[in-house]
């Protein structure tokens, strides 16, 4: 029984792991349940974003699940492990420390593995405990670049459309929705399908937020000449809400169906809302 609940625990962390920081798309099952319990306590955050507290619960999770799933296949042997001075067998407490600190790979010695078998037990221990401490940190820091980058898109349409109905001058709008809005766009769609947590990095005041910006983008263009050459952009956007829709925003499949100005109005308004 300790070793099937070990071998889930493994199993589950492991995988996990593997579809959160190595799969191009995505998150794992762990990290998406952990995002989905954490996100409605948003609003009783002084932050405003849930998104630290998710990084921080779902990097906690993963060596957590990993000590206990090895506590579990020590267990399945009471003399898997002794007391390096006395040879005495250990207890579950002290099972529970011998993996923790392998783990960690600090290898203090007071207990040893008894045999050929737990020793390399032990090692797969300490592979495990560097490898998700590595991963961890793989993850963590493009999530924080891109939650960095984008405040800095939020920013630069807030810039740009101060107002709902408020355009530059068109040739330098144009300009600098080619230059700059328009690669931001995608390159936040493609960072929203390879870290689904982004999304729970939010403004404190939604009046900053990249929710308003796009809806304000969005209606700025609208009151420009239909032949205004904002086709790129457009579909970007498309691809952006696309990508929240299929996850977080939920929308009248009927009232909001297709890429029609209306419907795209109607997404980006549920988008700000939710």
């Amino acid at each position: 029984m300790f070793a099937v609940f070990g071998a889930l625990l493994l199993g589950l962390c492991l995988y996990d792991l593997v579809i959160t920081v190595i799969a191009p798309r995505g998150a794992g099952p762990l990290t998406d349940l952990i995002c989905q319990f954490v996100s409605p306590l948003e609003k009783r955050l002084t932050t405003g974003s849930t998104g630290w507290l998710c990084l921080v619960a779902v990097a906690t999770a993963w060596p957590f699940l990993l000590w206990l799933g090895w506590w579990f296949i020590f267990l399945l042997e009471p003399g898997s492990v002794v007391r390096s001075q006395t040879n005495e067998v250990t207890n579950s407490l002290e099972k529970l420390y011998f993996v923790g600190y392998c783990l960690s790979t600090l290898g203090l010695g007071d207990y040893i593995p008894t045999s050929d078998r737990w020793r390399i037990v032990t090692n797969l221990v300490s592979f495990s405990g560097l490898g998700s401490i590595t991963l961890a940190i793989t993850y963590i820091l493009p999530v924080l670049s891109a939650a960095t980058e984008k405040r800095q898109l939020a920013d630069i349409l807030h810039d740009l459309f101060p107002s709902q109905t408020s355009t530059d001058g068109p040739d330098r709008l144009f300009e600098r929705l080619d230059n700059t809005v328009w690669p931001q766009l995608n390159l936040h769609t493609e960072r929203h399908l390879a870290y689904p947590i982004l999304h729970n990095f939010s403004t404190r005041k939604k009046e900053n937020s990249l929710a308003l910006g796009l809806l304000k983008m969005h209606e700025s263009l609208r009151s420009l000449s239909p032949n205004a050459p904002v086709r790129n952009l457009l579909s970007a956007l498309d691809r952006f809400l696309a990508t929240i829709e299929a996850d977080f925003v939920s929308l009248d499949a009927v009232e909001a169906q297709g890429a029609s100005e209306e419907a795209r109005e109607k997404k980006l308004h549920a988008f700000y809302e939710e």
